[in-house]
């Protein structure tokens, strides 16, 4: 079938391959050895073979009527440009570039160069995981990496091409046409950070009272010369202008990518950086969906201190309800003397601790621990989703009509026309100063509109206890 394909082609790679059963042999052998091994658990649960193929699909399938989590459908298209930078940046110019190279190797009809086969390819996944994943009940953040690798690698081809263009002029330009190329990319990136600053500077205004909140609003003398906003992004304009006129589009094209991919990897250093080492488990992220809160390590130490200086080793008795099981039950994994009591107390407790969460807790409950004190902990807390990117269209796609929309009292059902008119009034929305620096603040520093969410528990300790459990936490 394959005999008459030029050499060069996909055709005859794919025919080559056919021919080589022993590197066929050899790269099944590789990718089935390194399957079976991890989905058995190291040869350990032979079943693995059934849940990690049939199993872990059904799964999947299954949950899309549960949607957990209750995401919207754009819930990835306003992740993904927060953290990935780049490839969200040269994602549709990438696209638009492989279209091009294809259309005119279609009308010339000579064979697209090969580079385009890959290319082509990494847009076509990017697209399929977007849309399968949007499409998909259970929508998590953690699945973006499924949608963030291809387009990834589909800018670093992209960029790469464009620093080979750069190379393989340098060796030909004299002097000063090389300071035109660095002059240029120098300018990008000046540029943008200017623009950066500038916004900075003119969003950091001063702070309001909003409801219960206090909210910061834009300074009032930039509200005023908002156009100053935009004059770094005009003189970007200008330079690329120039530069086409120079260089011509295509070296110009290159310094572009070369020199944005820089000035956008101190963007995603910045954001990596933040969320990483500096926030850890505060919520402030919407790429973190839900988090432990710090104080539940914190006070698993603290009753382990309490439990040698009480017990001489861990003998101290805890008792946890039904909400504060997970994660206590693996907090407390070291406590043989804890135990579970579900969601009501049949009598008073004669524990020395006792966690209860505010879903349990009621008056009658709070009568039987009388002898005990209590604090309370945030257990766990979240994004602010209600508030911030929940807002920004319809979300026809839930089955909870009350998740359907955030943006204004209307009611679902929702047509087409009113979820695409939903979105319209979010994009002209954002021609306000106000919201300008709103979403600027909120990428750039995590500054939310509202207070992050929160789950609490109360910590009831023995009160003949309480003294030496202060010493301990103070």
């Amino acid at each position: 079938l394959l005999g008459d394909a030029p050499d060069g082609s996909t055709a005859a790679g794919l025919r080559a391959l056919l021919r080589d059963p022993r590197g066929l042999a050899i790269g099944a052998g590789i990718g089935a050895l390194i399957w079976v091994a991890l989905y058995t658990s190291l040869f350990s649960n032979m079943m693995g073979l059934l849940s990690g193929s049939i199993g872990s699909l059904g799964y999947w399938l299954g949950q899309q009527p549960v949607q957990r989590g209750e995401q919207p459908w754009f819930y990835y298209l306003l992740l993904m440009p927060q953290y990935e930078f780049v490839a969200v940046a040269l994602f549709p110019i990438a696209t638009g570039w492989t279209a091009w190279s294809g259309w005119r190797a279609w009308r010339d009809r000579v064979a697209p160069p090969r580079r385009v086969y890959v290319r082509g390819f990494l847009v076509v996944w990017s697209l399929v995981m977007l849309g399968v994943l949007s499409w998909g009940g259970e929508k998590m953040p953690w699945l973006t990496i499924h949608i963030a690798l291809p387009m990834i690698l589909l800018a670093a081809a992209v960029l790469g091409e464009a620093i080979e263009r750069v190379e393989r002029g340098w060796a030909d330009w004299s002097v000063a046409r090389r300071g035109e190329v660095v002059g240029v990319g120098a300018g990008v990136i000046g540029l943008a950070a200017a623009g950066f600053l500038v916004m900075a500077w003119a969003s950091a205004g001063p702070y309001v009272t909003i409801g219960q909140t206090l909210a910061r609003t834009v300074r009032p003398f930039a509200a005023a010369h908002w156009w100053l906003v935009y004059l770094p992004w005009l003189g970007l304009v200008a330079l690329l202008v120039w530069a086409v006129r120079r260089l011509d589009a295509r070296r110009t094209l290159a310094v572009l990518a070369i020199a944005g991919t820089l000035a956008m990897a101190f963007a995603e250093i910045h954001a990596g950086w933040r969320m990483t080492y500096t926030q850890g488990d505060v919520p402030l992220d919407m790429l973190i969906y839900v988090q432990t809160s710090p104080y539940v390590p914190q006070l698993t130490n603290e009753l382990t201190q309490l439990s040698q200086e009480t017990t001489g080793g861990m003998g101290l008795s805890i008792w946890y309800d039904a909400a504060t099981q997970w994660p206590f039950n693996w907090y407390l994994r070291n406590f043989p003397n804890r135990r579970y009591f579900g969601t009501t107390l049949s009598s008073p407790p004669n524990a020395a601790v006792v966690l209860v969460s505010e879903d349990y807790l009621t008056p009658a409950m709070e009568q039987q621990l009388s002898d005990y004190t209590y604090q309370q902990y945030p257990m766990r807390w979240w994004f602010p989703e209600e508030q911030t990117y929940r807002r920004f269209a319809y979300a026809p796609d839930l089955n909870n009509p009350s998740r359907q929309n955030y943006q204004d009292s209307r009611q679902p059902p929702f047509t087409l026309l009113e979820v695409l008119g939903s979105v319209w009034h979010s994009i002209w929305a954002m021609r306000q100063p106000n919201e300008q620096g709103k979403i600027f603040r909120l990428v750039a520093y995590r500054e939310l509109p509202a207070p992050v969410g929160d789950y609490w528990f109360r910590v009831y300790i023995r009160k003949d206890l309480v003294t030496q459990w202060n010493g301990i936490r103070y």
